[in-house]
């Protein structure tokens, strides 16, 4: 998986890519009810030509790993697509995966759409299946409000503040959107910094 990682960073970051990459790094972890590991993620994106870039992301904590790349389409400025393919490592196997993106956006107002699919959930296995579902609002430039639904922690509020290059955030999740059953002390927290 290592050796995974490096060639995809690579072809991510080649010195003719750096001047039109943009990379992140973020923590993130919630209340053990949703789950008990903190996730270290990155990801950047290479922009190609005006439609097309090619995003790299990574995830790792102390149970598995994941890794895959692929295009982003942008045939107009509030539309993102965005496909991907790679790999997940557990302690016991190394299985594929494959990514999808959706991104609107509108002023101050933006979706984004994110899933994950392991190979299993192809044959039925709904935990392989990982989505997060995210609106927001910028209502001032330091705030962003919004609503977040992310599987397995639920849905609910969303808060972030954004100082400079770095957003702070927490949703709090109490609606299990699966089950519709609430659980109140359902959080997520992270910390993001845009390179």
């Amino acid at each position: 998986m290592r050796r995974f990682l490096l060639v995809l960073c690579l072809c991510c970051f080649s010195s003719t890519a750096l001047a039109q990459t943009v990379a992140f790094f973020q923590v993130e972890t919630a209340t053990p009810n949703v789950h008990d590991k903190m996730n270290i993620n990155a990801g950047a994106t290479t922009k190609l030509n005006d439609e097309f870039s090619l995003r790299f992301f990574t995830l790792a904590n102390s149970g598995w790993a994941q890794a895959y790349v692929g295009p982003v389409y942008q045939p107009v400025d509030w539309l993102k697509l965005g496909v991907g393919a790679g790999g997940r490592q557990t302690k016991e196997e190394i299985d594929l995966q494959t990514g999808y993106l959706l991104w609107l956006g509108y002023r101050r107002f933006s979706f984004n759409g994110a899933v994950e699919v392991g190979r299993l959930a192809f044959t039925g296995d709904k935990t392989q299946v990982w989505y997060d579902l995210t609106a927001r609002v910028n209502v001032l430039p330091w705030l962003t409000l919004g609503v977040k639904d992310r599987r397995p922690a639920g849905i609910g509020p969303l808060i972030e503040f954004n100082v400079w290059k770095v957003t702070v955030w927490s949703a709090w999740t109490p609606v299990d959107s699966e089950k519709a059953e609430v659980e109140w002390a359902r959080f997520l927290v992270g910390a993001k910094v845009v390179l």
